[in-house]
């Protein structure tokens, strides 16, 4: 497969994962994960399978119940996608939140097999009272 038609695939995926992720489309997030999916968010242990990650992503939604992940830069090389994002959001205390992230996806047959979340989480505490 020809580098441009890669890059234009791997970037599909995180569109859609970043759309799936954005509107809360749980649905859509398990078609751009693998199965066997591996996370791994700061801070924490790593979430294995679509019901572990899945179950990860409706406990951040529940802290910050309006958010946006903006991406802002992505670099490709081979089926690794570095994505930098923007987050903002306002957190269940109502309180406004801003913080950079980075995403490291690595994609393969049109999916997410692993995905590594990078961002300051004490910062994070801070913005939202502790």
């Amino acid at each position: 497969m020809p580098v441009s038609s890669m890059t234009e695939t791997f970037g599909n995926v995180v569109e859609r994962y970043f759309a799936a992720l954005n509107d809360e489309n749980y649905e859509a997030l398990k078609e751009v994960f693998h199965p066997d999916v591996v996370l791994r968010p700061p801070g924490t242990d790593a979430r294995i399978g679509h019901d572990e990650v899945i179950q990860f992503f409706h406990k951040v939604f529940k802290k910050f119940p309006h958010h946006v992940d903006t991406p802002q830069r992505v670099l490709v090389d081979g089926s690794c996608v570095v994505v930098e994002i923007g987050f903002n959001g306002i957190a269940s205390n109502d309180q406004k939140v801003s913080f950079a992230a980075v995403d490291i996806f690595e994609i393969n047959d049109g999916q997410i097999v692993s995905l590594s979340q990078w961002f300051d989480t004490a910062e994070i505490a801070r913005q939202v009272g502790g």
